[in-house]
């Protein structure tokens, strides 16, 4: 399991900035979910252990974390989860890869939760007007994330591109 500490390299030495996906109206959601769609369960990831499934499936999860539909804990000391949250919130920073989400087992894949990548798929487009709706009718909330703690609507959209970025590169699409 990956947890920042006050030393951590990762966040030091990445210097690459990443471009913003945007997902709020509807033709943004729809040319994002067109990227995912590309994808088959052939495509092989320039990097990590996940399926292209896995990672769709894995998406959908930070998403649900962020919409209300899952509550999680925070992981990390406040002290680490603020300087985490700087670093990648607050910077051009792009996701830095090597980054072990701390609710994954390492070294391995979850299950699937899906019968199928074009399900998980629908399952990652539900969670997306999840988030949009979530934040219309709690628009103060803060969901937890389990490494940066409890995070505003703009933070989630940050958290969210640089994630999605992260493995659209991944995967290529």
């Amino acid at each position: 399991m990956f947890l920042p500490t006050g030393r951590c390299s990762l966040f030091k030495t990445q210097t690459n900035k990443v471009f913003m996906i945007q997902f709020k109206s509807p033709s943004d959601r729809k040319n994002l979910l067109d990227r995912f769609r590309k994808l088959t369960p052939d495509t092989a990831p320039a990097f990590g252990l996940m399926t292209a499934q896995h990672m769709v499936e894995h998406v959908c999860l930070t998403f649900s974390m962020s919409n209300g539909r899952m509550e999680i804990a925070q992981t990390t000391p406040e002290r680490l989860a603020n300087i985490t949250k700087r670093r990648l919130l607050e910077s051009d920073m792009a996701f830095p890869k090597g980054f072990k989400a701390p609710i994954l087992p390492e070294n391995e894949t979850l299950p699937y939760q899906y019968e199928s990548l074009n399900a998980a798929i629908d399952a990652l487009e539900e969670e997306i007007d999840a988030f949009e709706g979530w934040f219309q009718h709690y628009p103060g909330s803060r969901p937890v994330h389990p490494v940066m703690g409890p995070l505003t609507y703009d933070e989630w959209q940050v958290f969210h591109s640089k994630h999605l970025t992260h493995h659209l590169e991944q995967f290529g699409v």
